[in-house]
């Protein structure tokens, strides 16, 4: 498995599902499987044109976005979810290339 370096981090990729619409959630994990960051956020109400289509979480930082992008995991769509007062990124989930970055997919549980 591949880890994603970022400052003196290095990653890996949880995925899931949201439990109430079955979104797709991605997250990072620490080398010792400890929680890093929720790339993702579930807007209940956005309809999603694609399955790999995913909302970007406002609290992680635009580097750690471009990282992604870089990377392939993650691909702008150049579209905007809103939830309330906020505006978040949706962007696609490359799970080909992500695969060699995850290190829980609990997809498979469901």
């Amino acid at each position: 498995m591949k880890t994603i370096n970022y400052g003196k981090e290095k990653l890996s990729l949880v995925i899931g599902n949201y439990e109430c619409n079955g979104n797709l959630y991605v997250g990072l994990l620490t080398k010792d499987d400890e929680s890093y960051s929720d790339i993702t956020i579930n807007i209940v109400d956005y309809l999603f044109e694609l399955d790999n289509e995913v909302v970007i979480n406002g609290d992680i930082s635009n580097e750690l976005v471009e990282k992604l992008e870089d990377l392939g995991i993650l691909i702008d769509t150049y579209k905007m979810a809103f939830s309330g007062f906020g505006r978040y990124k949706v962007m696609i989930f490359n799970e080909e290339v992500a695969k060699d970055y995850i290190k829980y997919d609990y997809r498979e549980m469901n």
